[in-house]
């Protein structure tokens, strides 16, 4: 029948050498040599138990240590124990900081989100009216992102790479949004328009450069006439806030001939419409 080492509690064969010692205890071939090890003169297997467990460098011999309430627990093992239980704390602390500093990060963007929330909520109330030009693809956007490139005015596609399109798949980035680029947007009216005698133009201004990119939508001409007019009067603080939306894009999805559980990712470029936002508000209110 197999026996199991009283220091370590491994299951020793029965054709396996096993070592008895003086307090008629079991140990095995494993735990005595780890004693002779340490212990540099001529020994027999007559010691005790526990005399034993006092030399052996283990995990086993610290536990039995314990277990059975003895003191002399090897050095290295008390030094590392020391050491193991120091780091712990160590440890311990640096995760509590950590969990604090999450915390306080938390509640941050906690109160960022709401701050954005209000001012959003008090833009909202602030605008006038909000449309989409018209004709853009007929007329000069593209000429215009093209000046900002040339000028390095933005960084296309955020700079994103490839391996960073990988990490974020499935969205397009478009190559800019033309945002904090355009100084001002001016609305123009051109009577001598053959089309529409009511139509009026949109520019946008970079730096010294003015670019035509479309006009106001036709059924909307009127309203906005009525604010530019109400803006000359100083009856409102006409404020003009654009967004370009759509052009040139990149993204990263799967690739359709991959049929593997895990398909690997693919880079895609394309150009979609471009679309340019207007948002005319108050400031006064």
């Amino acid at each position: 029948m197999a026996k199991t080492c009283e220091i370590c509690g491994r299951k020793i064969g029965f054709f396996d050498p096993k070592y008895t010692t003086s307090d008629k205890k079991i140990i095995c071939q494993n735990c005595w040599e780890l004693y002779k090890k340490r212990i540099p003169v001529v020994i027999s297997h007559k010691e005790s138990i526990n005399e034993i467990v006092k030399y052996i460098d283990s995990k086993e011999a610290i536990a039995y240590c314990e277990k059975h309430q003895i003191l002399n627990i090897p050095e290295a093992y008390r030094q590392n124990e020391i050491a193991r239980k120091a780091k712990i704390e160590k440890e311990k602390k640096e995760e509590e900081e950590r969990q604090k500093k999450l915390e306080l990060i938390r509640k941050l963007n906690e109160q960022e989100q709401k701050n954005k929330k209000f001012q959003l909520e008090q833009l909202k109330k602030k605008i006038i009216l909000k449309f989409n030009v018209s004709g853009l693809k007929y007329y000069d956007i593209g000429k215009a992102i093209a000046f900002a490139k040339r000028e390095k005015m933005f960084t296309p596609f955020n700079g994103m790479n490839a391996s960073a399109l990988k990490d974020d798949p499935y969205e397009k980035v478009y190559e800019t949004h033309l945002d904090g680029i355009i100084s001002s947007v001016d609305f123009e009216p051109e009577p001598e328009n053959k089309y529409d005698s009511n139509a009026i133009k949109v520019i946008i201004n970079i730096k010294e450069s003015k670019f035509k990119i479309g006009y106001v939508p036709k059924k909307l001409t009127s309203k906005v006439k009525s604010i530019l007019d109400k803006s000359d009067k100083k009856e409102v603080a006409l404020k003009v806030g654009c967004y370009l939306d759509g052009g040139k894009f990149k993204k990263a999805d799967e690739d359709p001939n991959d049929f593997s559980d895990n398909p690997k990712l693919r880079i895609y470029t394309g150009v979609d419409d471009c679309e340019f936002n207007i948002e005319l508000s108050d400031d006064n209110l």
